[in-house]
């Protein structure tokens, strides 16, 4: 009977080293950059992985990109004719070392006929419209490789510069009086999953059922 018991305990031991093992954690940071006119440039300061916590098994980064804003136009041509507007911002996710992990294209269009021009520019009417509360959003994500990993392991934080580019334009009449106002936001997030080092007492509940299975041994 006692053989039984002691087994049956090197057994739990054993199980809880290896669930440690196999069972993956994840650390989530996150950075944003509130609606700014394009174009601008930020850097996004993250928290790197402590590789005392475990063994990183992959890095995944994500960027959600928001472009708003507004756009007006005059038809100046003496007939009626089809207006493009986009509202357009492209949004670049880069290392310090200029290597580009992601981009983003928020992009919101609009066509419109309109009446030849009333000899009125004021970006409405017959001949011109402004319209406002344009906006889209556009969502990407990469898994870091190579020689990008190292910049994110240590103890203190990784730098990733983010850019937002405005695309906007109006297009459709050989004579146009046109303006756009272009904002963009952005959000970059990293996600580290790792297997964590097993706690003390799980390696404790090893130790001891190795303990009991080497006695058991010992008596068979």
């Amino acid at each position: 009977m006692q053989t039984k018991v002691t087994f049956s305990i090197a057994l739990v031991g054993l199980t809880l080293i290896a669930s440690a093992n196999t069972g993956t954690k994840t650390q989530t940071y996150s950075a944003e950059v509130d609606f700014k006119k394009t174009n601008w440039q930020h850097v996004a300061s993250l928290p790197q992985f402590d590789s005392s916590l475990g063994e990183l098994k992959k890095i995944t980064l994500c960027l959600d990109g928001h472009v708003k804003g507004t756009i007006g136009f005059e038809n100046k041509t003496n007939c009626p004719t089809t207006v493009h507007t986009k509202l357009e911002s492209k949004i670049h996710l880069k290392s310090q070392s200029g290597f580009e992990f992601i981009s983003v294209l928020p992009s919101a269009k609009r066509s419109i006929a309109v009446s030849a021009y009333d000899c009125i520019d004021d970006f409405g009417g017959k001949s011109g419209r402004t319209i406002r509360d344009l906006k889209d959003s556009k969502s990407a994500s990469a898994v870091v490789s190579g020689n990008q990993l190292s910049q994110f392991v240590g103890k203190g934080t990784v730098l990733l510069p983010i850019q937002a580019v405005g695309r906007s334009s109006v297009s459709g009449a050989p004579c146009l009086k046109s303006y756009t106002h272009t904002f963009a936001a952005a959000k970059v997030t990293v996600k580290y999953e790792y297997n964590p080092v097993p706690e003390p007492a799980t390696m404790a509940g090893l130790a001891f059922g190795m303990v009991a299975l080497f006695k058991k041994r010992k008596k068979s």
